[in-house]
C-alpha cells in the first residue's frame, strides 16, 4: 500500500503509581506526521465498551467541528 498513512491512531496503556488505570487514546496524524491528541478516557479495564465509549467521544467531537465549519 504504497503512500498509505493512517489518519487514526488508536491506542492504551496501563498506568502505575499514584493512578491507576488504562489511559485509551485517539489521536490524529498532521501533514508533517506529528500526532495530536484528539479524545482521551481513563478507565479501569480495557475492553469493547470503553473503546466504544472513548469512540464515541470522538464522534461527538467529529459532530460538534462539522457543525462549526
Amino acid at each position: 500500500m504504497s503512500g498509505y498513512r493512517p489518519l487514526l491512531d488508536l491506542g492504551g496503556t496501563t498506568l502505575k503509581g499514584k493512578y491507576l488505570g488504562i489511559l485509551l487514546c485517539a489521536t490524529g496524524n498532521d501533514a508533517g506526521g506529528a500526532l495530536f491528541l484528539l479524545v482521551c478516557g481513563l478507565v479501569d479495564a480495557e475492553n469493547r465498551g470503553k473503546w466504544l465509549w472513548v469512540l464515541s467521544h470522538l464522534k461527538a467531537l467529529r459532530d460538534l467541528t462539522r457543525k462549526t465549519l
